[in-house]
């Protein structure tokens, strides 16, 4: 199933939803993922793709789709196999 992207765009606008790629999280579960990598980050500086995945219970697919995100949301930098906060004393979105 598509959505219309008229339609997804207008979503994202009203901050309803976050487009990740081909993946569409809800607003509210993206900021909830990212409290839980960046909590994790802050306990042990760098996690991988595996570690997220596990952390969150949930497939490699919806895993890549939020670290990039989160990547280009400027919250995470990739180094290598590994993901680092970008700016570790800032709070996360």
């Amino acid at each position: 199933m598509s959505l219309d992207p008229e339609l997804l765009a207008f979503l994202a606008d009203e901050g309803v939803v976050v487009e990740a790629g081909h993946v569409v999280f809800d607003a509210a579960a993206y900021r909830e993922m990212v409290a839980k990598v960046t909590d994790l980050l802050r306990r042990q500086e760098t996690v991988t793709l595996a570690q997220v995945r596990d952390l969150l219970g949930t497939s490699r697919r919806y895993v890549q789709a939020l670290l990039e995100r989160m990547d280009d949301d400027r919250i995470t930098v990739r180094r290598g196999d590994e993901r680092v906060l970008r700016n570790p004393g800032e709070p996360s979105v």
